[in-house]
């Protein structure tokens, strides 16, 4: 279900922070409306014109600022895996032989995403949590749990500070 209105303001176009806004100025009663369906059945029921999305997208590497790939994948791939399959070294001295082959256990296969970091699905509060205590840049992920939605930059082995090696996601302890 998709929340559509509130108090009869359309809201399925908004942001979050808008959805929240929005909430914040209501009266005490709020009457939420909800759309039972799919993202294109409610395109087309508030009479919005859907524009082809293409499967087909770029990832740009970068490693010390230099271009070193522009990898095809397609929508919804996993980074790493793209990386990985690429033949990418994306992990950090012996990581590369010690990490967890991509199931979100270590922490150690952290890219920066330089642009496209909207085409990407959210960070979970696990992932958060990971690279928090590493001391990442906000604009850090896992590539191991990010998923591809659009062209997307990253750069490998980003600086990183703190708790660095298995175990530091919540899921861990």
């Amino acid at each position: 279900d998709q929340l559509v209105a509130i108090n009869g303001t359309a809201a399925y176009m908004l942001s979050f922070d808008e959805v929240m806004s929005l909430l914040g100025r209501e009266a005490p009663t709020i009457r939420l409306e909800f759309f039972s369906g799919s993202r294109d059945q409610l395109l087309t029921v508030a009479g919005i014109e859907q524009t082809p999305i293409s499967q087909e997208l770029t990832v740009t590497v970068l490693d010390n600022d230099r271009v070193i790939a522009r990898l095809p994948a397609q929508r919804g791939a996993n980074l790493r895996d793209v990386l990985v399959q690429a033949g990418i070294d994306l992990y950090q001295g012996s990581s590369a032989y010690l990490n967890c082959r991509g199931k979100q256990l270590c922490g150690t296969c952290i890219i920066d995403v330089q642009q496209g970091a909207n085409y990407t699905n959210r960070k979970s509060n696990d992932e958060f949590s990971t690279l928090n205590l590493q001391n990442t840049a906000p604009s850090c992920r896992l590539s191991c749990v990010t998923f591809l939605y659009g062209d997307i930059t990253v750069s490998l082995r980003p600086e990183r500070s703190g708790f660095i090696g298995a175990a530091t996601s919540g899921s861990a302890w």
